[in-house]
């Protein structure tokens, strides 16, 4: 099992197991299962110059709750990244230094032929949620 800080949001978590990733925003806990999905891999993009921004990319095979609690602020509604994959996706920034740990442990469970590898984004790939997702208190 792997746990680590989700970039740029403070007391988030991911964590990776044989379940599944994990995100937690602090308050609920919400796991996309592996057997889910039809596609993954990491992205990234430059910021700021040499600093390389990472993301894991979990494409699922069926709709999503893009309205979840947990998960909708790492809902992202793209072009798919390869073909047969979904619009939509989560997508997982990852902290800075971390990408290795996270795609051994995302590869140690996800089946193998499901894993597209590491593909270079334009800058800002990580993108911001879309706030008409987020779910109504």
């Amino acid at each position: 099992m792997l746990v680590l800080p989700l970039a740029a949001e403070g007391d988030h978590e991911q964590i990776v197991d044989r379940a599944g990733s994990w995100l937690d925003n602090g308050k609920a806990r919400q796991i996309i299962p592996w057997e889910v999905l039809a596609g993954s891999g990491m992205w990234w993009s430059r910021f700021g110059g040499r600093t390389k921004q990472y993301s894991i990319e979990l494409c699922p095979r069926g709709p999503i709750d893009d309205r979840d609690p947990v998960l909708w602020a790492v809902v992202r509604d793209e072009e798919p990244a390869a073909p047969g994959l979904p619009r939509l996706r989560y997508r997982l920034p990852l902290p800075p230094g971390s990408q290795d740990k996270v795609a051994a442990a995302v590869r140690q469970y996800l089946a193998p032929h499901l894993w597209w590898g590491e593909e270079e984004r334009a800058p800002g790939h990580l993108g911001s949620p879309d706030v008409s997702r987020r779910p109504r208190s």
